[in-house]
């Protein structure tokens, strides 16, 4: 254990789906795979595992998607925010989102997995970063559009 503060919190954008964790985010990794790539609308998901007994959901309702044969993955039905996943092989653990906690900065990954599905832009150097919101200058180059 990290010594951080117990319980973790986290939930959903719309907050209509709360949960509490008695495990620290320590475990934790990005998946790259196309699935978890699909389901964060990303380049990759980050994902922490937790003991299935120390997870639990304190307010709303997850809707569960079977996103292959052996996984569930839960999510709010209002906002869509992926909140957990579960594997029938491993239902003693349950893999939370990295995203949907309520102080992301204790998410750290340990690894980073399924690279060989990664986004090879989302390493390219050059690509310019800003702070806070688009300068002007960039708003004008993604707004223009010309036939």
């Amino acid at each position: 254990m990290s010594g951080k503060t117990l319980p973790v919190t986290g939930g959903c954008l719309c907050g209509a789906v709360r949960y509490e964790c008695d495990d620290s985010p320590d475990r934790a990794f990005c998946c790259h795979c196309s699935t978890c790539q699909k389901h964060a609308s990303g380049p990759m998901m980050e994902l922490f595992f937790v003991p299935a007994d120390k997870f639990r959901i304190v307010s709303g309702k997850v809707k569960t998607y079977e996103s292959s044969e052996t996984g569930r993955r839960n999510f709010c039905p209002t906002c869509g925010t992926p909140i957990a996943f579960h594997r029938s092989t491993r239902p003693e653990v349950v893999s939370v989102m990295g995203g949907s906690l309520d102080n992301p900065s204790l998410f750290r990954p340990l690894h980073h997995l399924w690279t060989e599905s990664d986004q090879a832009w989302f390493h390219e150097e050059g690509i310019p970063s800003h702070e806070k919101h688009f300068p002007e200058y960039a708003l004008r180059d993604l707004l223009t559009f010309e036939d």
